[in-house]
């Protein structure tokens, strides 16, 4: 419907799943582009002469969708569409994923330099106390919104004078294989869901309570000693995890897992009765 057509309230579709249609048409459009800042719910609620309390409903349906996404004290922001991201054994990096679904994004560097290992990640990549690593942070944009918030810290004495490469325009992962010659032969992934907190949402341009899912990530050589430790903070309301999945008819299938941290009692789940 247009901006300035009435609701249909006589119609069997509830008021606020019209304006979330409109919504929708407005960003498909666009009419709202991606990372623009749209009407407040007083603006909207004016202009189509409804209550706000019905616009609240038809916002909070789009950002369900992970089309729009608000955030406290700024507004309500347009976001692009959700992104599958696979659960798969292949060992596939980020941008590489993007660049196959031929989705367009830029990234940003952050801070880059060569420094002693936190305690940490030095355990991580099974590092002495004088090894040192290439400390890379970045943000990765999709239609100019951030999507990923990245930090990786790969073990220094296999790939000295990387912090020369200018990783706006070149991949981490290829600068290793193809200057380097290292064989970046397998990784393991742990994935998790947690709030934002202040400094990942600073980046993501989110709030501070909204989820995001936190990746953490090894990667091997071929003989099996790690190369890199990576942690990836992704937007949780613009990202669907999504596996391929097969069973035998003589029962489970082998291959990647999840697992799971189920808690061994009925307190340990809910915690102490009040």
């Amino acid at each position: 419907m247009a901006a300035d057509q009435r609701i249909n309230f006589s119609s069997h579709i509830p008021v606020y799943k019209q304006i979330a249609q409109w919504m929708r048409e407005q960003i498909q459009n666009g009419v709202w582009e991606i990372d623009q800042q749209i009407m407040t719910e007083i603006e909207i609620s004016q202009m189509l002469e409804v209550s706000r309390g019905t616009v609240r409903n038809a916002i909070e349906m789009l950002c369900e969708e992970g089309l729009l996404v608000r955030t406290r004290g700024k507004g309500t922001f347009v976001v692009a569409t959700t992104m599958d991201q696979p659960l798969t054994t292949g060992f596939i990096t980020i941008s590489e994923d993007l660049t196959e679904k031929d989705i367009p994004y830029q990234t940003q560097v952050l801070r880059k330099e060569v420094i002693q290992s936190p305690d940490w990640v030095r355990d991580s990549l099974r590092l002495s106390v004088d090894d040192q690593v290439f400390y890379l942070e970045r943000v990765r944009l999709v239609h100019n919104c951030p999507y990923y918030y990245l930090r990786n810290y790969v073990v220094y004495k296999h790939c000295p004078g990387i912090e020369r490469y200018d990783f706006t325009q070149v991949k981490l992962f290829h600068v290793l294989e193809k200057q380097y010659q290292l064989i970046l032969d397998w990784g393991r992934r742990h994935i998790t869901a947690q709030n934002a907190g202040p400094q990942i949402a600073r980046h993501l341009r989110i709030d501070e309570q909204d989820a995001v899912m936190c990746l953490d990530q090894h990667t091997f050589l071929r003989n099996h000693q790690p190369i890199e430790f990576s942690k990836v903070w992704i937007r949780g309301n613009s990202i669907r995890l999504v596996a391929d999945l097969q069973r035998s008819s003589g029962g489970p299938m082998g291959g990647s897992k999840l697992d799971f941290n189920l808690p061994s009692s009925e307190q340990e789940a809910c915690g102490p009765e009040s």
